[in-house]
């Protein structure tokens, strides 16, 4: 299997920071895409244990909206359980790729952050919280008191200036970039912007759009 150089990718399986509309959606989305899939012959946990959960999770939230305390509870104890099941098929699916991205990107979950593409201290870039967002963000540059963020969807890196593509221009060190295509690899870089001009653009880091 290939791995990107060299570096072991391990898929996302903590799903806490997610609301439970967002974590039913993903759980539904690494269901269809592990159904019949070549890379995982025989899940574990089965799938179908997993789609049990999640039917039972999204049913006890159509419940709690009401504000009936005894259903909330029931949703938060079962939306639990849900994660536990979530993290061993994470392990299982760990197992399998044995770090090889494409294989992660085909299970349906996210790939964990990877320091590798740029320190915090620096720059670095994730998937966002919801499909189709990447966030990225830099060292503070002094003097500047705003950043310009462009990026450009390719397998390989642009090699023209003219293709990339303007993401915003943010007062502060973060971006999130919306509306991506999932699954596609996407570029991104930025610069400072000081009273004198803008700074040369940093150099592009990559990462599959979730």
């Amino acid at each position: 299997m290939t791995k990107k150089n060299n570096i072991m990718k391990k898929p996302r399986y903590n799903f806490a920071r997610y609301h439970v509309d967002i974590l039913i959606t993903k759980t539904r989305n690494i269901i269809a895409k592990m159904t019949g899939n070549p890379d995982f012959p025989t899940p574990d946990p089965a799938l179908a244990d997993v789609k049990a959960l999640v039917d039972d999770l999204e049913k006890l939230v159509i419940l709690a909206a009401d504000g009936s305390h005894p259903a909330h509870d029931s949703m938060i104890a079962k939306r639990k359980e849900l994660e536990l099941i979530l993290r061993s098929l994470g392990l299982y699916v760990d197992k399998i790729a044995q770090g090889d991205i494409l294989i992660i990107d085909r299970s349906g979950f996210e790939i964990n952050k990877d320091t590798s593409r740029g320190n915090k201290a620096g720059f670095w870039i994730d998937r966002g919280g919801f499909p189709g967002e990447v966030e990225c963000g830099c060292a503070r540059i002094k003097r500047s008191k705003s950043y310009v963020w462009q990026y450009y969807v390719s397998e390989t890196a642009p090699t023209d200036a003219t293709v990339w593509v303007l993401a915003g221009v943010s007062t502060q060190i973060k971006m999130t970039i919306s509306d991506l295509d999932s699954g596609k690899k996407v570029w991104i870089r930025y610069c400072g912007v000081l009273p004198e001009g803008m700074t040369p653009w940093s150099k592009a880091l990559d990462i599959i759009v979730g």
